[in-house]
Formats: structure tokens, C-alpha cells, sequence
């Protein structure tokens, strides 16, 4: 799973099993366990056009890569602008592919560098090391009695190590970081961006990039720090302000903007563009993000220019099957796209709330009547009730409202009405073929639009323990995606995304 820019595809990681992976400076490689390389992104050299053969190590490096193969020789591919590719022969233990040269372990613990050396960075020290780690213009080397030996520039002090006895060294663009043997992360040089405040507590491994440094803590969470202008410090796993799951693909709002998206990305709609974020909805193959400044920006299909915001200042942006709406501050509602089914018709007035569904959207009034528009054909997705609703949630084929603490739902798959759940909810989410609610004690029950209660699955009957009580109603964030993946797209991953964003943002959407 990779993050940050993936302006060459750098983040689309094929399927299958890896036993190690390296990110270089656009594109990324990583080792099968058969022992085979492969690499995506930039190949405008040839970076990504890794040999056939077995290997037992790979690294990537800013435009060109370099793979150890099982019997210790080093082959590097791309480019060659500076010799890089011109590893010497014989057998070696470890190769280090940095910006423009290389660097590689003998057996004997004796490291030799090729490549671009105008800072030196390719004069090796003498004596032996343990490994070698080759930067942008100077390299570092871990010595058997643990210390850290760094030669080439020396851009504030990146080529000055502390004291100490590490286990790891790193060296990064501008920045050097090692892992001690106590586990505590020491980081030295260029800190323009942060990217030499390593956090404290115990790392099991740490790595140096550009402008950022990432260690791996004993939890298995990975924890990032330094330049973030890419989303390239949030490291997956960390904690979110809200999470939409579309058709194949979700995605997250990180706490201070950032969107990451997560999933299939055969149309783009995984590559979440840089920038603050205030909101975001992932759609059936689109996904849409409100700027700071209420501009929508949308990423993925374009075929019926669902992804083609309009300008101008919304509040509000909820991405579908094939077409947007957005919630302008003055209340009205716009929504582009495909229009096949007058989805994009919407009346005239004033809404607090939109929503889209597969080929409908519907509006919740400040009164809280709502009013739909576009396909009706299935149950009347189309026509809500007439009495007033506090809140509003459009699934796929189906949407629901919570009224007087009850939930209320309208075009209902095959006619069949879900189960009400007792009690007061406080939240409903109408997905794919179920619906969602979160009760006033903070209990989530979920159930089926077309099974009977002896047939519905054990996760739908037995609903998750109480969570803490984090709002007053609202929709939630599914996205037009997740109510059209069907069964796969529900199960247990969907409840866990609606419990997580219950808890992070309660009425999202109210």
C-alpha cells in the first residue's frame, strides 16, 4: 500500500504478494517472493523496465533502479545520465540505489559506490560496514560497532552523525535518520520541512525520503514526519476526521485536510489531488473533495463529465453513479454529469442538505421536507414522503430519514421495507441493499432490504457494542460507490467504515 503524489502512477501497486517494496523519486519497485521484480509508475527512462531473473533485493532509486541478484552480482536499470547503471562486478550483499549514483556492500563488508560524484558522495570511506544507504548527494554507512560514517555534501549536517550505537541508518535527500539500539530515531540535517524531528518512543525501522522520514513503530502503525505537501507523510492507518467507501475504491479525510483514497483506481479515482480538503465523497468510480475555500474538485471517470465540477463556492459536494451535485452556500443546488434520468433538474429554492443516488438525487428542505428528481422507476426512489425529516440518507435504489427519532425509508429494493430498528436513532445510512442507524445509547443495527430476519447474515442480526454517542443524526458518508458494489461492497468492511465514521464525525451531513 503506498501514499503521496501519484502524478506517475507511482501509488498503483499491482496485486499479489511482495516480500519487500522500495519508493524512489516516481515510480516504486518491489520483490516478489518467487524473487522477481517488478515496477510501476514514472518509466520515462526505463526505471520501471526491471529484468527478468530472480533477486533477492531491489531499490529504487530517483530514475534509475538497482536489483541484487541470488548469486550476489547487481544489475541496475534506466537512467544512465550520470553511470549509474554501472555496477562493478563481482559479489555483493546489499546495492542502494540513490538519486544519481549507486552504492553496494561486499561480502566482505567493504562499500564501493558508482555513479555521479560531485559531492563526493560516490567516495566511499574506507574499513567495513554492516550496510550502506546512498542519499541524494551523500551517502551513510552503519559501521560493526554501531556507529554511522556519512561522505558526499554535507547540506546541514546531513553528513554528521551523532554519537551513539544505531542498528539502522538512512540517508534521504537532505537528512539522514538512523534507528538506535535502544529503538529510539535520531534524524540530522536539512529540517526546513520537520523532516529531522523524528517523534519519540521505539521504532522496529526507520527510512529517510526527500523531504520526509517514516519509521515503522512495534504496533506495526507506521508514523510519518516532514514535508506533507503530497499527503506523503500520512501513513494509512492513522486517524481520519471522516471516510466515504465507494464502489471499489474509499476514501479519508486526514485531520488537517489531506484526502487519501484507497482501493481500485482503474479510472483514477484513488488519486486524491494534493491540497486541504474540508470534506470528501467517493462516488461509483469518481470521487469528489470540498476545498477549504468551498471550491469542488472531483478525480476519476469523466465519461459523462461527472468529474467536470462546476466553479464557483459550494458547502456541500455528493459524488453518484454517473453524475455530482453540489450545495452552493445560498442553499440552491447544481449537479452536473450524466442526465439521462433529469437527475441533474434539481428544483429551485433553498436546501440544507444534498445527496445522490445511482440515477436521482434528493434535497433535504430547511423545513425538512424532501424533494427528489430524476429516475423513478423502481419503488418511487423518487418520490419521498411529505412529512418533515430531521435528517436524510440516499443509497443506490433506496433512501431513509430520521423522524421524530424513528428512521423512515422510501423506495425500498423490490418493495421489500427494512426492519425498523427500537429505540431513538440519532443517524441513518441507506446503502447498496441495507440500511444503517445509530441509536441514541450509541448502538449501531443494521439491516437487509430483501431478506426476512431468518435469513439475514449473523453481522447484520448482532450489531457491534455500544459506541459513544457523537452526534445528533445525520447521513453519513458512504458515497454513491458504496451503495453500488452489492454484497461485496457492504459486509463487515462497510460496517466498520460507517462505525468509524460515526465516531469521528457523528452528523457529517446533518
Amino acid at each position: 500500500m503506498c501514499w503521496g503524489s501519484n502524478d506517475e502512477g507511482e501509488l498503483d501497486a499491482p496485486g499479489g504478494a511482495f516480500s519487500a517494496v522500495s519508493a524512489g523519486g516516481g515510480h516504486s519497485c518491489g520483490l516478489r517472493p518467487n524473487g522477481s521484480v517488478v515496477c510501476w509508475g514514472s518509466n520515462d527512462a526505463g526505471q520501471s523496465d526491471a529484468p527478468g531473473g530472480v533477486f533477492s533485493g531491489v531499490s529504487a532509486g530517483y530514475a534509475h533502479s538497482c536489483g541484487l541478484r541470488a548469486n550476489g552480482s547487481v544489475v541496475c536499470w534506466g537512467s544512465d545520465k550520470t553511470s549509474q547503471l554501472g555496477a562493478p562486478s563481482g559479489v555483493f550483499s546489499a546495492v542502494s540505489a540513490g538519486w544519481w549514483h549507486s552504492c553496494g556492500l561486499r561480502a566482505d563488508g567493504m562499500v564501493e559506490c558508482w555513479g555521479s560524484n560531485s559531492y563526493g558522495q560516490a567516495d566511499a570511506l574506507g574499513g567495513t560496514f554492516l550496510a550502506v544507504d546512498a542519499g541524494e548527494g551523500h551517502s551513510c554507512g552503519l559501521r560493526e560497532s554501531g556507529a554511522v560514517a556519512c561522505w558526499g555534501r554535507n547540506w546541514d549536517g546531513s553528513s554528521e552523525p551523532p554519537d551513539g550505537s544505531f542498528k539502522v541508518v538512512s540517508a534521504g535527500g537532505r537528512v539522514s535518520c538512523g534507528l538506535l539500539e535502544s529503538g529510539g530515531v535520531r534524524c540530522w540535517g536539512d529540517g526546513d520541512f520537520g523532516q529531522d524531528g523524528a517523534p519519540g518512543g521505539v521504532f522496529l525501522a526507520v527510512d529517510a525520503g526527500g523531504q520526509h522520514s517514516c519509521g515503522l513503530r512495534g504496533d506495526g502503525l507506521v508514523e510519518c514526519w516532514g514535508d506533507n505537501r503530497f499527503g506523503q507523510a500520512d501513513a494509512l492507518g492513522g486517524a481520519f476526521l471522516a471516510v466515504d467507501a465507494g464502489g471499489q475504491h474509499s476514501c479519508g479525510l486526514r485531520r488537517h485536510g489531506a484526502v487519501v483514497c484507497w482501493g481500485d483506481n482503474s479510472d483514477g479515482q484513488a488519486n486524491a489531488p494534493g491540497g486541504v480538503f474540508s470534506a470528501v465523497d467517493a462516488g461509483l468510480e469518481h470521487s469528489c473533495g470540498l476545498r477549504g475555500d468551498g471550491r469542488v474538485e472531483c478525480w476519476g471517470d469523466n465519461h459523462f463529465g461527472q468529474a467536470s465540477a462546476l466553479s464557483g463556492v459550494f458547502s456541500a459536494v455528493s459524488a453518484g453513479e454517473r453524475h455530482s451535485c453540489g450545495l452552493r452556500v445560498s442553499g440552491a443546488v447544481e449537479c452536473w454529469g450524466s442526465n439521462a434520468d433529469g437527475q441533474l433538474d434539481s428544483p429551485g429554492g433553498v436546501f440544507r442538505t444534498v445527496g445522490v443516488g445511482g440515477r436521482h438525487s434528493c434535497g433535504l428542505r430547511p423545513n425538512g421536507r424532501v424533494e427528489c428528481w430524476g429516475d423513478n422507476r423502481n419503488h418511487g426512489r423518487a418520490s419521498p414522503p411529505r412529512y418533515p425529516l430531521s435528517a436524510m440518507s440516499v443509497g443506490g435504489e433506496q433512501m431513509c430519514g430520521l423522524r421524530d427519532g424513528g428512521v423512515e425509508c422510501w423506495s425500498f429494493i423490490h418493495g421489500v421495507h427494512p426492519r425498523r430498528p427500537r429505540g431513538e436513532q440519532v443517524a441513518v445510512s441507506a446503502g447498496a441493499i441495507h440500511v444503517c442507524a445509530l441509536s441514541a445509547g450509541g448502538v449501531v443495527s443494521c439491516r437487509l432490504t430483501w431478506y426476512s430476519a431468518a435469513e439475514e447474515p449473523a453481522w447484520l442480526r448482532d450489531p457491534p457494542p455500544a459506541l459513544p454517542r457523537t452526534g445528533t443524526g445525520g447521513l453519513l458518508g458512504y458515497g454513491e460507490a458504496a451503495r453500488r458494489a452489492g454484497l461485496q461492497a457492504f459486509g463487515a468492511a462497510m460496517l466498520s467504515l460507517l462505525v468509524l465514521t460515526l465516531l469521528r464525525r457523528g452528523c457529517r451531513r446533518s
